[in-house]
């Protein structure tokens, strides 16, 4: 994950850790003032009427106790928070239920006050700091709801105790202690789910996150894909001395596979078929820029030796390392009835004449990207009316079935060969039942395209 994502990462993270902290505080806040009005209304219930002033007093803190969490929690919810303020708000907790501790004290007995409600107390106000998924906030509550109940006890209690069986203070100390200490183990064992809280959290986050990512990958997939298929031409090209079909299919969304239809000056057409190495986004890119050489080389009307040249120049330059295409430029002349072309390494084109035959087109030189100074040489047939070109990339003739053999050359020239005499409409349409009938449910592993291309006698006799 580089430093983009990880920060991402990290702010989600935080974002979430922050929002879990204050509901934990805000349902805190909420719970410990109805709890200090229901421990009010049972003072009120019975109670000695020389207690009257300590009661108001009492009373007078109660409310403003029950206003500050009230209001805390409706601040919250309302967004004011600062992460200070739940060690605050921890303090005032512990202290609230130190105060009623004594309050009960005073009005019942020394040792109701520190064996019956106070450590409950405790203990729900150190169970509800581990909601805030904060471990270190859970062990100070532990320590400090420790150190307040032996410091009242210490302080103001001790001299009102007695404890059932235990005639010397030692022995009550020994219980204060013990009380203590399980307050702080209380306050240990909420660190540890507050930690495993968060590392709960922290894996919810993270599998959110490159969810997130992938989501974004798979939609700018989905856009790169989308792009590409624009660039693909159809088989609406309106080429008035020839008949056209074409058909592509990307292993993955993308693909390397490219071809083109380019109509140049006096009537020819220039059609290319390329095979980037790789799949995938690399491969892509690079289809994508020859593309555009193509394209702008074609509309300079450059000849085939110095457009190959040029473009053999860019791969070899601008390309990483490992990278090569592929490529067939063929040029069409309807006037001369001449079809001239370079194979830079590239599957031959296969040819079918008037008499039936498949002829492979093997004249090839090497394939483009490895060469610095590329050697390269223009063939030439003739390509009458009625003649059909198949050009495709190795996707096709190396078509896989689910026990793993190819397609093959063979199985391609026996669909011409069946198909003879025939538009490209129909050899296309044979050519997809055998690519199914071959691969079936298999998974296809490599880009497959093809271009049929017929010279349409009866569009050159209109002419």
């Amino acid at each position: 994950m580089n430093h983009a994502n990880t920060k991402t990462y990290r702010d989600l993270l935080e974002a979430e850790l922050l929002s879990v902290e204050k509901r934990s505080q805000q349902m805190a806040g909420w719970l410990l003032a109805v709890t200090i009005v229901v421990m009010n209304l049972f003072a009120q219930a019975d109670h000695d009427p020389n207690m009257a002033i300590f009661l108001n007093f009492t009373q007078l803190l109660s409310v403003g106790l029950v206003l500050w969490f009230i209001g805390t929690a409706i601040l919250i919810g309302r967004g004011v928070y600062h992460p200070a303020f739940k060690y605050l708000n921890l303090v005032l907790q512990v202290s609230t239920v130190t105060f009623y501790m004594l309050t009960t004290a005073r009005l019942v007995d020394a040792n109701f006050a520190l064996s019956s409600t106070a450590p409950l107390f405790y203990l729900l106000v150190i169970g509800l700091t581990s909601l805030s998924i904060n471990p270190l906030l859970s062990l100070l509550a532990g320590g400090f709801a420790a150190g307040q109940f032996i410091g009242a006890y210490a302080l103001w209690l001790q001299q009102e105790t007695f404890m059932p069986g235990l005639e010397t203070s030692e022995g009550a100390w020994v219980q204060i202690l013990l009380k203590g200490v399980m307050f702080i183990m209380m306050g240990v064992a909420a660190m540890f789910i507050a930690r495993s809280s968060r590392h709960l959290l922290e894996k919810v986050v993270a599998q959110v996150s490159y969810e997130e990512k992938l989501r974004f990958i798979e939609d700018d997939m989905d856009q790169a894909a989308e792009i590409q298929e624009k660039l693909i031409p159809d088989n609406e090209h309106d080429l008035h001395y020839y008949n056209l079909e074409t058909f592509y299919s990307p292993a993955k969304q993308v693909g390397g596979d490219y071809f083109d239809i380019i109509e140049l000056s006096g009537d020819r057409c220039l059609v290319v078929i390329a095979d980037v190495s790789g799949k995938g986004y690399s491969a892509a890119l690079l289809m994508s820029n020859i593309q555009a050489m193509v394209k702008t080389l074609a509309d300079q009307d450059y000849p085939l030796d110095r457009m190959v040249q040029f473009i053999n120049q860019s791969v070899y330059h601008n390309s990483v390392r490992g990278k090569f295409v592929t490529i067939v430029f063929m040029e069409l002349d309807p006037h001369r009835h001449s079809l001239e072309y370079i194979n830079c390494g590239h599957n031959p084109p296969l040819m079918v004449n008037n008499d039936a035959e498949v002829i492979e087109l093997d004249q090839a030189d090497p394939v483009l990207g490895v060469l610095d100074d590329y050697p390269c040489q223009i063939n030439r047939i003739d390509f009458v009316p009625g003649n059909i070109i198949l050009a495709y990339t190795d996707g096709l003739s190396e078509l896989r079935d689910h026990n793993g053999y190819q397609l093959g050359v063979g199985n391609i020239i026996k669909v011409l060969e069946m198909s003879k005499q025939l538009e490209p409409a129909f050899i296309k349409q044979f050519l997809l039942a055998r690519i199914y009938e071959h691969a079936g449910e298999a998974e296809m592993t490599d880009d497959l395209s093809f271009i049929c291309i017929q010279a349409a006698s009866h569009k050159s006799e209109n002419a």
